[in-house]
């Protein structure tokens, strides 16, 4: 099996809260094992673009949140390469 490593970021709708959003979270897949954690961040489910993976719009919110994404998507890509390199 090849090693990849899928990184998907997705709202949790079942836990929408009266304001109307949803937690933020990461899933990372390898090897058919999933591990899911909450970012901190909420997101009104009409500003979420799921095809994309980012929030919609120009709001400092909505630019925070996605740097974050990026942020995120890049460290966790690094993490795995160091890991598969030591060979952990």
């Amino acid at each position: 099996m090849a090693n990849t490593l899928s990184v998907l970021f997705w709202l949790h709708k079942a836990k929408t809260n009266r304001e109307g959003r949803s937690p933020l979270i990461i899933r990372l897949t390898y090897k058919k094992f999933r591990a899911e954690q909450a970012t901190g961040f909420y997101v009104s489910i009409k500003d979420w673009n799921a095809h994309k993976q980012r929030v919609k719009g120009d709001r400092s919110s909505a630019q925070q949140i996605n740097s974050w994404i990026d942020f995120a998507s890049v460290r966790v890509g690094d993490l795995f390469r160091t890991s598969i390199q030591r060979n952990d």
